[in-house]
């Protein structure tokens, strides 16, 4: 994607100003996703585009791209695609903090507790289990991970 040097140090593309947002924030976040979905040479790109996640492509021009998405709500905040395994487009991106983040990610273990599915981590917080007894049983005890919570609340007559 080339950019001239327009007047006032602003970028220009396809004719039309970014209007000095060039060198926000949000063009930048805009910038490393066409690059992660688009460059091959890119070090992040066999986790993107190497997978087939792709852009949108009215999102190849960063004006529509900030006109769906807008200002991050603060620098916190990053690019987060709801479903994992598909692209970059306004029906899937939203801002989201590192935290939230985290908890969507496609290595996450999900268990289901009385109905609710739950982030492994969750549970073992909320249930005040032991970590290791619960790796043990999944590694040694050839137990999925939800037998494994299964067996671990069970073992500790604690009620889900």
């Amino acid at each position: 994607m080339r950019c001239k040097k327009g007047e006032r140090g602003q970028f220009v593309r396809g004719g039309g100003s970014l209007g000095g947002r060039s060198t926000s924030r949000e063009y930048r976040v805009w910038w490393d996703m066409i690059q992660r979905c688009t460059n091959p040479k890119n070090r992040r790109y066999f986790r993107y585009g190497g997978r087939g996640i792709t852009v949108d492509p009215s999102w190849m021009k960063f004006e529509q791209f900030f006109l769906d998405m807008g200002e991050r709500p603060s620098p916190e905040h990053s690019i987060e695609r709801v479903d994992n395994n598909s692209g970059y487009s306004a029906s899937n991106c939203k801002w989201a903090t590192r935290r939230e983040q985290v908890r969507n990610r496609c290595n996450n273990i999900f268990v289901e507790v009385s109905g609710e599915r739950m982030i492994a981590k969750d549970v073992v917080r909320k249930f005040n289990l032991p970590v290791n007894a619960i790796y043990y049983r999944m590694s040694h005890g050839n137990m999925t991970a939800q037998q494994a919570f299964e067996d671990a609340i069970k073992g500790q007559n604690v009620r889900p």
